[in-house]
C-alpha cells in the first residue's frame, strides 16, 4: 500500500501564510482519516476528541516553554481538567 504524499513547505516558516499552507497539505489526509476511523464504527464525537487530545499532546511537546496554550495543556493535563476539547 502507497503512502499518502503530503506536500512540503513551499515558503519559510517565518512567512505569515505558512500554518495555512500546512492545513492545506494536511486537510486532504486529515479528512482520510476522519472517515477510515467513521467507517471501523467510531463516532464522529470520539474521533474528533481522540484527535484533539493527541494534537494537544504533540503541541504541548514541541512548543516553547513559555507558550501560553502549552502551559494551558500543561495545567488542565496535571489536574485531570482535560476531559472536553480545549476551547
Amino acid at each position: 500500500m502507497a503512502r499518502p504524499r503530503i506536500n512540503g513547505p513551499q515558503r519559510a516558516a517565518n512567512n505569515p501564510n505558512y500554518p495555512d499552507d500546512c492545513r492545506q497539505a494536511l486537510e486532504p489526509h486529515f479528512q482520510s482519516l476522519l472517515m477510515a476511523a467513521a467507517r471501523a464504527g467510531w463516532a464522529p464525537a470520539e474521533i474528533t476528541r481522540a484527535l484533539l487530545v493527541m494534537a494537544a499532546d504533540s503541541y504541548y511537546a514541541h512548543a516553547p516553554e513559555d507558550d501560553p496554550l502549552a502551559f494551558r495543556i500543561a495545567s488542565e493535563r496535571e489536574t485531570g481538567a482535560v476531559k472536553a476539547p480545549l476551547g
